[in-house]
């Protein structure tokens, strides 16, 4: 095949995808390759990742003014990555692993009626907005378009 696509696919089979702080995640990466593959590696990422809205100042020459422009990008807020088997040549199989959740929740306001005035400062871009929690499950293909899978969980 050329530079990895069409080489096969990669799934991600979990029992669930609602989690607490500290729990265990388990699951199995189910490789379906067309042929035997030589790879450096099988890995499975685990990251949370929020918007962050800031502005950027630059000089309007039409309007003879500084104005603000808007930015947004991701910030990424945890990162952990487990390595399930090094360089070789993969055939098609499932991989067990497991990752612990991290032990801080998402601070939520307490005092009722404030959650709306939270989600409005957030539209607005004064807070950050919600962690968002993804599990990318990745061959690693040599000069080729890596295998990826990628499956969005609620850790809350």
């Amino acid at each position: 095949m050329v530079f990895g696509i069409g080489e096969g696919s990669i799934d991600i089979v979990l029992d669930n995808l609602n989690f607490s702080p500290g729990d265990m995640l388990m699951g199995t990466v189910k490789l379906q390759l067309n042929s035997p593959t030589k790879a450096r590696n099988l890995r499975v990422r685990f990251w949370g990742e929020r918007s962050v809205k800031t502005s950027k100042q630059h000089y309007d020459s039409k309007r003879h003014q500084f104005v603000k422009t808007p930015i947004s990008s991701n910030e990424i807020v945890y990162e952990f990555t487990v390595t399930l088997d090094g360089e070789k040549e993969y055939a098609s199989g499932e991989y067990p692993f497991q990752i612990k959740m991290p032990d801080y929740p998402e601070k939520k306001p307490e005092v009722p009626g404030l959650e709306v005035a939270a989600e409005i400062a957030q539209t607005l871009g004064v807070l950050p907005s919600p962690v968002r929690w993804y599990l990318q499950a990745t061959l690693d293909l040599p000069k080729a378009f890596d295998i990826n899978k990628k499956v969005q969980i609620t850790l809350a």
